[in-house]
């Protein structure tokens, strides 16, 4: 399972991060398939099931990126984006 709990600057690769990635999706294996390849290629990734939960999110930490589900249930991806 992907965490958020990994040492700043370190993906699981060991290199440096080259972005910090917020993955907004409800589905688990999208999640999971998505936040290990992008953590492969040095990434660090927190995943979030909902829009709701990444606004709240984004209150406390800004990312570099943020890849949203755009058919989550509630407020949509595109929704999220655009606030």
């Amino acid at each position: 399972m992907l965490s958020s709990k990994r040492p700043q600057g370190l993906g699981t690769s060991g290199r440096n991060v080259m972005a910090n990635v917020f993955l907004v999706d409800d589905h688990p294996d999208v999640r999971e398939v998505m936040g290990h390849l992008l953590e492969l290629h040095g990434h660090r990734v927190e995943v979030i099931t909902s829009a709701e939960k990444a606004l709240e999110r984004l209150q406390t930490e800004v990312p570099d990126v943020v890849i949203a589900d755009n058919r989550l249930p509630g407020l949509s991806g595109l929704d999220l984006l655009k606030q």
